[in-house]
């Protein structure tokens, strides 16, 4: 078996390798565009959030009830609510300083685990 020459392959130099301005711009601009596109959703989901509390806040109008009893006539505020994206029952709750309990009493063919964002809801 015969085996290259070591003093041969030893003498010979190896050619530089010569990158090209795309090896490093690429991944650069690759970066970039990622960092953009994330930008602009986080800016939408913003938007969006901001834009759904103040209709919300728009929407909530009281309306004024008047219950009768037998001396007197006392003024009870029905109020209602439109459920944002995010929203739970006890988060609402919490909200308009009531319990969960009494937002069924108050909606009794409400699904707790089915509220869905534009749900009209009684808080009052």
């Amino acid at each position: 078996m015969l085996l290259r020459d070591p003093k041969r392959a030893a003498g010979r130099r190896r050619r530089p390798r010569r990158y090209s301005a795309w090896t490093f711009v690429a991944p650069v601009a690759l970066i970039a565009a990622v960092i953009i596109v994330v930008s602009v959703i986080r800016s939408t989901l913003d938007e969006r959030a901001t834009g759904a509390a103040t209709t919300t806040a728009t929407t909530t109008a009281p309306t004024t009830v008047a219950v009768s009893t037998t001396d007197a006539v006392t003024t009870v505020q029905a109020r209602r609510h439109r459920v944002r994206s995010g929203e739970s029952l006890s988060s609402i709750a919490e909200d308009f300083d009531t319990t969960v309990d009494a937002l069924t009493d108050l909606n009794p063919d409400l699904d707790p685990l089915r509220l869905t964002p534009g749900d009209i809801i009684k808080v009052r």
